[in-house]
């Protein structure tokens, strides 16, 4: 059913506190309705790494590596081998910054070599500021330092075009005081005009007030997003951060291995913070798909739902969805698939099934536990979470199985897993199988067609869209003796799909389901495999196909395809980035190629702009984010001092004072936020009388380091998600227009969050059932707060969470003693945990 849209209703700003990347809350303006809220289609991100041609961060340091997965490379000044392959000698703190170097005599490494650009002919051309904390000597390769514009903790480089950027780190904490460096930052050239966020501009002279220009370096901390990556996204409605989570194959079990904000870099095996993801879908107005990685115990994914839950736009919907295609076996998918099996046979060691469907039952299982759990934790917002269920396009058996999961039909629930659903997700993509070696000998004889003038290239791509678009493979390769699905389709690429999106809505349909599309688009690629002349036939067919403006007719085709068959939300596959051997799925293939020569991305915002969503219930309400934080430039002690004036100390109100603030009164005051494990920092409003000039921001410190800005009007300042049961000392400075301290608060001491845990619970009683299980139940524990809930542990092992006094164990995993034990843990409504309870043996009478 189509809904009606409530667009421009806000008649004033409307100020939202939204997540920011410095780990402090502030407050940002809103006015009028995003882009994308009436949007049918959403996008897949492409991850972060120094290739990219996609320009998603101000701070690229967070994409760097060394090329091997992960941050630094080991290098020796004898020989020049910029990776030695000594990582595991690498002293590195929690963040990942080095803590010290070997000695210049050390046979294997002297100093540590991170990539921030390479293999990428895209970067922004320009200066680039390096900011970094402590003592020591940073180096660079492919920049030139720009001597007369650094200071220390802040150096200029220029990177020209056709280089690489290397950053090396060749000494630190040369005095042993432990100050070594850390906290490098890589801001790249340009800024933003009259602080609108998405309003890039190079130069000042590119605004039409230049005075207006902030450079990256004065909005950084509050938008880590490049503008033009938040252009490219406002028209999508949702964000689905797969590959930029970095989900599959994910070795995270539990919520300690996940990555941080203040991590040294993003571009490993972990992919983003969480809160990354938060701050972006807030600030597109988008909602953030999130996928779970499939190895994660329930206190992650509890404290994973609440951390969204605490952070996310009100207005927002989060889509989850656990781990990505585990029905695929192609690597690297089958490691998650052989794990989900191991845990299959594991869940059910008394059933014989084939590994494919163990496979399929726990995926299904775990999936529903995922969805529970977070929206429990929901709680009253639970409509807000959207359960998504993986599923495999071409066979609708395989997502019949998911979806019923007969191995659990005695779940603790009673139900299947599409209960717990609200969404069946398949890959629609169209063209899958034009790559096959059965059709090989074809796409050659065509290309070899035109002779050495080209016109071979010409005749095999009218083939192709002939293919595409109606069919022409099945007719000239048809097998008489082989199964119809080893044909190629009836009626082309596009009928095919279309086939497979109407069996699977006609699926969803009985499971009252919505089907969405995970992923989708043009699937023309030879993976990789280059072998023979498949070189020759992905450049002049399969990308060149994809450079031809007939693709994007075929995209619209699918779109409406898919719009015709009952589907709502499609997600595309993918953002921006590079094309070759492993295929042309990007929509656009770098930051500033021009929109008239992407005709897939043309075509889907041509669809958006065409078609407001249509499905039941995608009415939403949305608020675009229109003002970026501008702070000032730091003081460098390279700008120009004023010349000594004998009168300047006239007018002084106490020339003898040895405390230039005595007269101030600027105090700060701090209490703990339990529902974020922050600190909210309070102070008052310095007078104009009480000093020389106004003040233009406040700086935060905490423990003596710099965490955070506000600007002049602030009174507040919320620092979250810090550890929780440490004390923190917080200070608070005012700065003057040119980055000036003018007035110092006084120091505040005080632990983060819900610091005190709940009580042990006690007197833990297991009794026989008289049947197959026991009934477990347990004293109530105290908290300061309340008690959240309980974590009942089966066999040692994590086994499910109730929030009353009772759990009703009906087919516990009996073994020869006919014998299981349980304990409790109490948690409250910020994630403390009790001291286990003791350790109770049930024994079947």
């Amino acid at each position: 059913m189509k809904m009606k849209f409530r667009r421009g209703l806000l008649a004033a700003p409307l100020i939202i506190a939204t997540t920011v990347i410095s780990s402090a809350a502030t407050n940002v303006a809103f006015a009028a309705s995003s882009s994308n809220e009436a949007s049918p289609v959403g996008i897949n991100l492409n991850g972060i790494n120094y290739w990219s041609t996609q320009w998603a961060l101000l701070d690229v340091m967070k994409q760097a590596s060394n090329g091997s997965g992960a941050l630094w490379a080991t290098s020796n000044a004898d020989n020049y081998n910029m990776n030695t392959g000594h990582q595991e000698r690498l002293n590195l703190d929690e963040q990942g910054w080095p803590v010290s170097l070997p000695a210049r005599s050390d046979p294997d490494f002297h100093y540590v070599t991170t990539i921030i650009y390479q293999d990428n002919a895209h970067y922004p051309v320009g200066e680039y500021v390096v900011l970094y904390e402590g003592e020591g000597e940073l180096q660079y390769s492919g920049v030139t330092r720009i001597a007369k514009k650094s200071s220390p903790g802040r150096d200029v480089v220029s990177l020209a075009a056709d280089s690489f950027f290397h950053v090396q780190i060749r000494s630190t904490d040369p005095s042993h005081t432990g100050n070594y460096i850390k906290n490098i930052r890589v801001i790249v050239p340009g800024g933003i005009c009259a602080e609108a966020p998405t309003a890039y501009a190079e130069a000042a002279s590119d605004c039409t007030q230049p005075d207006q220009f902030a450079t990256f370096e004065q909005i950084y901390q509050h938008q880590s997003m490049h503008p033009l990556y938040l252009q490219d996204l406002s028209e999508f409605r949702a964000l689905r951060f797969m590959q930029m989570m970095q989900t599959i194959a994910s070795e995270q079990r539990v919520w300690g291995d996940r990555p941080q904000l203040d991590d040294a870099t993003w571009a490993t095996t972990k992919g983003v913070p969480i809160e990354f993801a938060v701050d972006l879908a807030n600030k597109t107005q988008a909602e953030p798909w999130l996928n779970i990685p499939v190895r994660v115990d329930d206190d992650y994914v509890q404290r994973y739902a609440q951390l969204v839950k605490d952070t996310l736009d009100e207005h927002l919907t989060v889509r989850i969805e656990l781990g990505n295609e585990i029905w695929n076996d192609a690597y690297p998918y089958n490691i998650d698939a052989n794990w989900m099996e191991e845990q299959g046979r594991a869940t059910w060691p008394n059933v014989t099934v084939s590994a494919f469907e163990y496979r399929l039952n726990y995926f299904g299982k775990r999936s529903a536990e995922v969805c529970h759990i977070w929206k429990t934790t929901f709680g009253v917002e639970a409509e807000r979470v959207h359960c998504v269920m993986g599923g495999f396009v071409a066979n609708t058996w395989v997502n019949q199985q998911i979806l019923e999961c007969p191995l659990w039909v005695d779940n603790p629930w009673g139900q299947t897993c599409a209960t717990e659903m609200d969404s069946l997700a398949i890959g629609a993509y169209f063209g899958g199988y034009v790559h096959e070696d059965r059709y090989r000998p074809l796409w050659l004889n065509w290309l070899d067609e035109g002779g050495a003038n080209g016109e071979g290239n010409r005749i095999a791509l009218d083939k192709l869209f002939e293919e595409i678009n109606s069919g022409i493979l099945r007719d000239l390769t048809y097998d008489p003796g082989a199964p119809d699905w080893a044909q190629a389709p009836v009626g082309g690429s596009l009928a095919q799909t279309r086939r497979f999106i109407e069996q699977n809505a006609t699926l969803a349909a009985q499971f009252d389901l919505e089907l969405v599309a995970y992923e989708g688009g043009q699937h023309l690629t030879f993976a990789g495999d280059m072998r023979d002349e498949r070189a020759r036939i992905n450049e002049a067919i399969l990308l060149a196909g994809n450079r031809d403006s007939r693709m994007g007719d075929a995209f619209t085709q699918h779109l409406t395809d898919w719009r015709n068959a009952g589907g709502a939300l499609y997600v595309v596959f993918e953002s921006v980035g590079r094309w070759g051997a492993f295929g042309a799925f990007a929509l656009k293939e770098y930051q500033l190629q021009p929109l008239s020569e992407t005709p897939k991305l043309a075509a889907t915002l041509d669809f958006i702009d065409r078609n407001p969503c249509w499905w039941e219930g995608c009415e939403r309400f949305t608020n675009a984010y229109e003002q970026a934080v501008v702070l000032p430039l730091p003081s460098t002690g390279t700008e120009p001092q004023p010349e000594p004036d004998d009168t300047s100390n006239q007018g002084d109100p106490d020339p003898g004072s040895t405390d230039p603030d005595a007269a101030i009164n600027f105090q700060v005051t701090a209490q703990a936020r339990p529902e974020s494990w922050g600190i909210g920092l309070e102070w008052n409003a310095i007078g104009s009388s009480a000093l020389e000039e106004p003040v233009h921001s406040y700086q935060i410190f905490r423990d003596g380091v710099h965490v955070g800005s506000a600007i002049a009007a602030a009174t507040h300042f919320n620092h979250d998600w810090l550890a929780l049961r440490t004390s923190y000392q917080f200070q608070v400075k005012a700065l003057n227009q040119s980055g000036e301290v003018i007035a110092e608060s006084n120091m505040v001491q005080l632990m983060a969050g819900d610091s005190e845990a709940p009580t042990q619970p006690k007197n833990v009683a297991v009794t026989f059932n008289g049947a197959y299980g026991f009934n477990v139940t347990w004293n109530a524990a105290a908290d300061n707060t309340s008690v959240a809930y309980y974590k009942i542990y089966r066999n040692g092992q994590p086994y499910t969470i109730r929030t009353g006094l009772l759990l009703e164990d009906e087919w516990p995993p009996l073994g020869e003693s006919n014998s299981v034990s349980y304990q409790v843990i109490a948690y409250d409504h910020y994630h403390n945990a009790s001291n286990p309870s003791e350790v109770v043996i049930g024994q079947k009478l």
